[in-house]
């Protein structure tokens, strides 16, 4: 968890909230968790045990998206038609 004062470990943040630490944000989510998750963030703080920042390796918010959007101008051609079809429309 990024705070103002640093990177807390989300598994002591459960261990603050009374929580089983969760694997990725999908499980803590779908556990209908987080409010109280949020509210332990300080008490996790308080404890101290920061992490260093520049040897953390981060993962996917989102590991499991249902959808997933994209738009792309790949190409020259296909971009400049899709300024002239909004021109048009």
């Amino acid at each position: 968890v990024k705070t103002d004062v640093g990177v807390i470990d989300g598994a002591a943040v459960c261990a603050a909230a009374g929580l089983p630490a969760f694997a990725t944000t999908d499980a803590l989510i779908a556990s209908r968790s987080l409010d109280a998750f949020r509210k332990a963030v300080p008490a996790a703080q308080a404890r101290g045990g920061l992490l260093d920042e520049s040897k953390l390796v981060f993962a996917p918010c989102v590991s499991a998206p249902e959808k997933i959007g994209c738009v792309g101008f790949n190409y020259r051609r296909h971009a400049a038609e899709v300024a002239r079809a909004s021109r048009a429309a």
